[in-house]
């Protein structure tokens, strides 16, 4: 209500959960936790030190168990606020201070396609259901007066392709819109349903 829109924060790490035979073969002694597999460059998170192969224990003395543990508890704090991730690193127990960033969404309204104005994306991430299961982009933002809504497209959609081409980040999205004259059609995924949209 104070500031007009939904801030998710974020760390800008990819996680995925910590299982006893993948720690075993990666020579991680413990049973439990999130383990960072890609830190994002310039992000908040390799500013506070954080590596690929950490596992994160703990965020603000709340025990972690899963991946999902990590987005819930890092996408509902403010922008800007501090977090103490309790870390293991090579069997070492540590404590790190990272601040929140915020989440920058991908506005489509300077493209070419002026149907898909009023639409937002955003590269995948661990806080999406499908989340691992399938490549794509996912919708964060629909204006309700956009020819995107009204074709019936949602927020948390995913779109798997333009045309006939398969995407799998915001990148290739506007590569494969600009690759495309006139109107659309969009594969998107939205829970185990998928369908196409077509936009012109």
């Amino acid at each position: 209500i104070k500031y007009g829109k939904v801030e998710r924060g974020v760390l800008g790490v990819s996680v995925e959960n910590l299982s006893p035979d993948l720690a075993q073969h990666l020579g991680i002694n413990a049973s439990e936790g999130a383990l960072v597999t890609q830190v994002v460059p310039g992000s908040q998170a390799e500013k506070a030190g954080i590596k690929p192969n950490d596992v994160i224990t703990s965020v603000n003395g709340s025990p972690v168990s899963t991946s999902a543990d990590v987005s819930n508890a890092i996408g509902v704090l403010r922008v800007g606020s501090k977090v103490s991730l309790g870390i293991l690193r090579n069997g070492r127990p540590m404590t790190i201070v990272a601040t929140i960033g915020q989440r920058h969404e991908e506005s489509l309204s300077n493209t070419n396609h002026p149907e898909l104005r009023g639409l937002s994306v955003n590269n995948m991430d661990a806080g999406s259901p499908l989340y691992g299961q399938v490549k794509g982009v996912q919708v964060t933002g629909v204006e309700r007066d956009s020819e995107a809504y009204m074709a019936g497209i949602r927020v948390g959609d995913v779109i798997t392709a333009v045309n006939r081409t398969p995407i799998s980040n915001v990148e290739e999205f506007r590569k494969a819109l600009g690759q495309s004259k006139g109107g659309v059609a969009l594969r998107v995924q939205r829970q185990d349903q998928v369908f196409y949209v077509v936009l012109q």
